[in-house]
């Protein structure tokens, strides 16, 4: 029978047995340091409850005394709890693509292969069977930028379970890579790009009058892909004004050209040339990489200027 009201028994001062609202299993809250736990007897019966409580403090305490935490939780329950925390940032617009990236890593790999663990019991012979596994489920040796990513999930779900104190900061394995090293991928030619410059125009007149625009807009955007190296995505879907700021490095250079300057011809001046050579520089707030300055806008940067402030 279901109880509608909370009740309590106090065992002694540091172990209570509780229920909850809509339960008749007793749960056992017990004080261990300065600190509550709270968790399941698994009991209906208040006489065998009390009984297993005394256990769970008693275990609780002793694990304590080896220098282990007072409770552990299973892997799984701990990586839910860190998926919870990372879809808050992601609907919040923060870390989107650590969202994805670490999202995929524990549900795919991670909660099937380590899930049924305690969370402080993972050692490196658990971590060699997730090795393993894990090759099994890909179906190749994965590159070192994929462990890289793996081992972050893995080491945010460790220090999650490390902050609700389900695992002492000492049992954290190290986490090692030891996987292939990743293919670069082929890049555009120098004569790839002129192509690609060469018919701009033209892509830009083939469209309708209503996509024009859009068409201009993406010519801009691939010569600042070009141009900083950024990466194509929310890099530059994130750019603002203040990203972006502009230095000027004088060029002085000598023609070697000589001419009159007073109608006697008496004096000469050797003709020079002064380039401003004006660069603005596009800085990456969030990316890949971290904080990071990217590289030039050069031709393109004097372009955009002007037609952005006809517009505005």
């Amino acid at each position: 029978m279901l109880r509608k009201e909370t009740t309590h028994t106090v065992i002694d001062r540091e172990v209570v047995i509780t229920t909850r609202k809509k339960s008749s299993i007793w749960q056992c809250v017990y004080k261990i340091g300065n600190k509550w736990q709270r968790t399941s007897t698994g009991e209906r019966d208040v006489e065998l409850a009390k009984e297993k409580a005394k256990q769970i403090f008693y275990k609780s305490q002793a694990r304590v005394d080896i220098e282990y935490t007072a409770v552990t939780r299973k892997f799984r329950d701990v990586a839910n709890i860190v998926l919870k925390e990372l879809h808050k940032d992601f609907v919040a617009g923060r870390n989107t693509t650590i969202y994805r990236d670490y999202k995929q890593v524990i549900e795919t790999y991670l909660i099937p292969i380590l899930g049924n663990y305690n969370i402080d019991s993972i050692n490196y012979e658990v971590l060699e069977e997730l090795e393993t596994k894990r090759e099994k489920k890909m179906t190749k040796v994965p590159t070192k930028s994929t462990l890289l990513t793996h081992n972050a999930a893995l080491s945010r779900v460790f220090d999650e379970a490390i902050y609700r104190g389900y695992m002492p900061a000492s049992k954290k394995p190290e986490l090692k890579v030891k996987g292939k090293k990743g293919e670069r991928r082929e890049e555009f030619t120098l004569d790839e790009v002129r192509k690609i410059r060469a018919h701009y125009e033209q892509f830009i007149n083939e469209g309708r009058e209503d996509t024009k625009e859009v068409r201009a807009l993406l010519c801009d955007y691939i010569e600042m892909l070009l141009d900083t190296g950024a990466r194509p995505g929310f890099e530059l879907l994130d750019l603002k004004w203040h990203n972006v700021y502009t230095k000027m490095y004088p060029v002085i250079t000598k023609t070697g050209e000589v001419i009159e300057t007073n109608e006697d011809g008496n004096d000469n001046e050797e003709v020079t040339v002064y380039d401003a050579n004006h660069t603005a520089f596009l800085r990456i707030k969030t990316g890949k990489t971290g904080k990071r300055t990217g590289g030039t806008l050069v031709i393109f940067f004097s372009r955009f200027v002007s037609s952005s402030s006809n517009t505005s």
